[in-house]
């Protein structure tokens, strides 16, 4: 009979060796499937990636042109009887002309713009024309324009530029063509201007080719492949052959034309085969925004050489994994058997009476450890139950204390501060651009980052409690500090995060991090929200000036699209604006449009685009003369919350408005951001109901506590005419409990009296103001009434235990004009109640 030893072996062997050669043999015959699918995707990752490359540089420049024709078509007025008017268009003309010209000079590869008006309206020589100078600087000079009626208007090298876009009806790219006015080869982008039915003339940018030709010709793939451009109709454009490229007629019988490689089914990404001058070669090609094809080729030779060394890599690969394998299932084999061979000599020693044997068994598997399990899984149960504990208050990612922590902290706090014996201060720390870093880099750089700063964090206040709130925001609760002290440790982890971001060095953005200090003010803070919102609006004015100085350059327009839903560049000294980003729908009469920025605001509003509780604040947060006071004054950051009509529902949204770069005194330029935060805001304003809840209510009985009657008291009583009656209360004996039966006993005692004042006073406001001192305001209720509602409340206390529950005094005003007085004389009353108590149960006193 084979061992167990042998069958194992010999069976894993097999199963190995033969999976193995399956595998091997299966990836030898798919090599070549996997080279072609292997090539296509390095050849169209390359292509695509020179796509997007190019492409965006087109969508660049098609955005400039639409700027300038933004500009334009704003700029012409409805009046038909202007459009012949001399002085009018030329007026016209000219205030266009320095938009353009901007344009043309923020849009690197332009080589020139123009804007020429239609021949039929003024004359074929109306117009501007800026051409790029040869000097470093880049500037453009004004040239003469071209008289269009002295060419047909087929000569497309000539004037193709003002009549194949008017021919399409819409913006144009034309193809490249050799430009007879300037003698150079070029591409252009040409917008028409219309009104109704009438051409008023086109604007447009023209783009030297060799801004292609360099992007192109520095593409290489493998060894010898190269990219080349060509038309829709299949000339070539560029090759580096025919650096000027090559139309379809002038191919021999040597070459194939692109359009007979493609053929009519011309699919993005798929791999053509063809012949080169006799060389067998493969080609991928994408699209280009202005109809021209970007091609990748190779030669068929370099991708094979791939392919043969995979086969090469497979077979080596193979022999080694089967070497492995066969070493690797013997010591396994060895160690599974060899357990088992002693268990078995040690079972046979047993059953001939050896009692005393020995089992020797070091391994850690089910046999070597049955012995001990029991015992172990106590342990790890004991200690897992802590760990979970403690899970609960951790933030899993940094190790730091998470919400829960954070909220029972803060009623820790709240208590503190009702005994009076509160020193303390909140420091908030966030990310400024953490979405930035997530949305760029991912997640996991996101994480690491927040993991070396909360490190950090640990570092400089390794004494203090820190908390994370949520994903971007910590929170540093600063214990018996005085204000220098918080404020060295505020700028000692300011100076600490300069030298983390210089030694991060990991290519990703640096973290951007601000703060917010605030020290709590005894007499002056009522609770912990008043610290914690200075510290929160400290933060955010920080947010605001590092964006501030960011300077929010047209660089990083792009980001901000992403976040705001509004952006616009305002000139409030001339009370104009630009659009840089708005809602779809808003550029409307029926949503208050106009053309200037303090109407289009005011009439947005009357129009019920605005929230009605909101309406006060917006119409003066957003009225031109305040707003210029504020800047004048210094403000760098203006924000306002409010709610604005979205879809079919109104959203929270955020204006913020901060000075632009270009801002001086006498020419205000401010840019405006509007940003939906109707989540983020949503959530934070149910925070602030439950921390509230937190503050005024007591966490035993669930009535109000001290603080929110102080608050009460200021607030609302002392303000009111109306009919008072107070209900002192002190519970007798609680101390002679607690000690004699323990504070559980105490403390259901409390809870006990707790539930008879909310079903006797359930219409009054019930307050425990400290362990065993309760007050009741009742309002609204004649004299007669109160005392009634009094009796049936000692009448029930009394009958819920052998003796009274607690010392009561009682008052009543028809009006309130001295709340201290009320309070002192049903206090005096409940001691007088309380001495008469003592007398008759002496062993319950304190």
């Amino acid at each position: 009979m084979k061992s167990l030893y042998t069958k194992i072996l010999t069976l894993l062997l097999c199963s190995v060796i033969i999976t193995a050669l399956l595998i091997g043999g299966a990836g030898i015959l798919n090599a070549e499937e996997a080279v072609k699918e292997d090539s296509a995707r390095i050849m169209n990752l390359i292509c695509d990636g020179k796509v997007q490359e190019i492409n965006e540089a087109f969508l660049d420049i098609e955005q400039s042109v639409k700027t300038a024709y933004g500009y334009a078509d704003s700029q012409l007025t409805d009046n038909r009887e202007l459009w012949t008017d001399y002085d009018y268009m030329h007026e016209y003309i000219d205030r266009v002309s320095g938009v353009l010209e901007n344009v043309a000079y923020s849009t690197d590869c332009a080589l020139a713009a123009y804007l020429r008006l239609n021949p039929d309206i003024l004359s074929p020589t109306e117009g501007v024309f800026f051409v790029r100078d040869d000097d470093s600087e880049g500037n453009f000079r004004n040239e003469p324009v071209t008289d269009i009626s002295l060419y047909e208007p087929d000569d497309v090298s000539h004037v193709g530029w003002y009549y194949i876009p008017i021919e399409n009806g819409g913006p144009t790219w034309l193809e490249p063509y050799e430009n007879q006015n300037l003698g150079i080869k070029m591409i252009s982008y040409i917008i028409p201007i219309y009104r109704d039915d009438m051409v008023i003339g086109v604007i447009g940018l023209d783009i030297d080719m060799s801004f292609l030709k360099n992007n192109v010709s520095e593409v290489s793939v493998y060894d010898t492949g190269y990219a080349f451009l060509a038309c829709s109709n299949g000339d070539i454009v560029y090759h580096k052959q025919y650096p000027d490229g090559i139309a379809t007629e002038e191919f021999d019988e040597n070459l194939l034309s692109i359009s007979d490689i493609m053929g009519d089914d011309r699919t993005q990404g798929t791999v053509y085969s063809y012949k080169w001058y006799g060389e067998d070669k493969q080609m991928v090609f994408h699209s280009l925004v202005n109809g021209m094809y970007l091609i990748i080729t190779a030669p068929s030779s370099e991708i094979n050489d791939s392919r043969n060394d995979l086969i090469i890599q497979c077979i080596i690969i193979l022999l080694m994994v089967i070497a492995v394998v066969v070493v690797c299932s013997t010591c396994l084999v060895r160690q599974i058997t060899k357990p088992l061979t002693s268990l078995t000599k040690a079972a046979e020693q047993i059953t001939g009476g050896n009692w005393e044997v020995e089992i020797k068994c070091k391994t850690k598997d089910e046999v070597g450890v049955l012995a001990t399990t029991l015992k172990k899984t106590i342990n790890e149960l004991r200690r897992y139950v802590r760990y979970v504990r403690q899970l609960a208050y951790k933030d899993v990612v940094t190790g730091v204390g998470n919400n829960q922590a954070y909220i029972e902290a803060v009623m820790g706090m709240e208590q503190d501060i009702t005994a009076g014996n509160a020193e303390f201060a909140i420091m908030l720390i966030n990310f400024n651009n953490f979405k930035q870093i997530n949305d760029t880099y991912g997640y996991e750089k996101g994480d690491s980052l927040i993991i070396s700063v909360s490190a950090l964090i640990r570092k400089i206040f390794e004494k203090h409690s820190i908390y994370r709130i949520c994903d971007d925001v910590f929170v540093v609760l600063l214990s018996k500090v005085s204000e220098s002290q918080a404020v060295y440790l505020q700028k000692r982890f300011e100076s600490e995060m300069v030298i983390f971001n210089k030694k991060l060095n990991s290519g990703a953005e640096e973290p951007e991090i601000v703060t917010g200090l605030a020290c709590y003010l005894p007499g002056k803070d009522a609770g912990y929200s008043d610290v914690y919102v200075r510290a929160d609006r400290k933060m955010y004015q920080q947010k605001a000036n590092l964006n501030s100085r960011n300077n929010m350059v047209e660089d990083s327009l792009k980001i901000l699209r992403m976040v705001f839903h509004k952006i616009l560049k305002v000139n409030l000294t001339r009370d104009n604006y630009y659009e840089i980003k708005v809602y779809d729908d808003e550029l409307s009469e029926d949503k208050g449009y106009s053309s200037l920025f303090s109407e289009w605001m005011e009439q947005f509003a009357d129009m019920g685009q605005v929230y009605k509780d909101d309406l006060k604040e917006y119409y003066e947060f957003i009225n031109r003369e305040h707003l210029c006071k504020r800047l004048k004054a210094g403000e760098t950051y203006m924000s306002f919350r409010y709610r604005r009509l979205v879809g079919d529902k109104f959203r929270w949204v955020q204006m913020e408005i901060i000075p632009s770069v270009e801002y001086e005194d006498d020419e205000q330029i401010v840019m405006l951001y509007v940003r939906d935060i109707n989540d983020s805001y949503s959530a934070e304003l149910e925070y602030q109901k439950k921390l509230e809840r937190y503050t005024n209510t007591d966490t035993l009985t669930g009535l109000y506590n001290r603080h929110y009657m102080k608050q009460y008291f200021k607030d609302y009583v002392t303000d009111k005419k109306v009919e008072t009656g107070i209900v002192f209360c002190d519970l007798n004996g609680l101390k002679h409990i607690n000690d004699t039966y323990g504070h559980a006993h105490g403390d259901r005692l409390i809870t006990g009296f707790a539930n008879i004042l909310k079903e006797c006073f359930s219409d009054s406001v019930c307050c425990r103001m400290s362990g065993d001192e309760f007050l009741v305001i009742v309002l609204h209720k004649t004299e007669q009434e109160f005392m009634e509602q009094v009796e049936n409340f000692l009448n029930r206390e009394k009958g819920a235990c052998d003796f009274s529950l607690a010392s009561t005094g009682c008052c009543w005003r028809i009006e309130v004009s001295n709340i201290d007085e009320m309070l002192k004389k049903a206090e005096d009353k409940m001691y007088q109640d309380k001495k008469l108590f003592y007398r008759k149960y002496p062993m319950y006193r304190r």
